[in-house]
């Protein structure tokens, strides 16, 4: 097993559509990589961050990367993961954990954005 693991870090929302839609972004991406992941919820849905850190440390996780699915920089990229980041290294300093940029200050991201709008012409 890698011991390379990714967390997915989603916003949340207390609508059904919204967790569903998850619930199929995931099986996607899970056909399309061999990359080791999973999701979370910041707001409204479980695991929470916390508790998917703990469960990635469980399965034998040592180097664990936080990527943000959040467009652009704010409380919860700049205050509240690296907060609960710290807190998980506290408990667990045999783990590396880092956190990854918001999508915004990805190439591919901005790659993305112009392809859906040359696309939806």
């Amino acid at each position: 097993m890698s011991n390379q693991h990714f967390i997915l870090i989603f916003h949340g929302s207390a609508q059904d559509s919204a967790k569903e839609l998850i619930i199929s972004l995931t099986r996607a991406l899970y056909a399309k990589t061999d990359a080791s992941f999973s999701v979370c919820h910041l707001r409204d849905g479980h695991p929470t961050l916390p508790e998917a850190l703990e469960n990635a440390y469980e399965k034998g996780h040592r180097q664990i990367s936080c990527m943000p699915i959040l467009i652009l920089p704010g409380s919860h990229t700049v205050n509240e993961i690296p907060r609960v980041i710290e807190d998980f290294q506290r408990k667990h300093s045999d783990a590396e954990v880092k956190q990854l940029q918001c999508l915004a200050r990805h190439k591919q991201f901005v790659d993305f954005l112009a392809s859906v709008l040359e696309n939806s012409k």
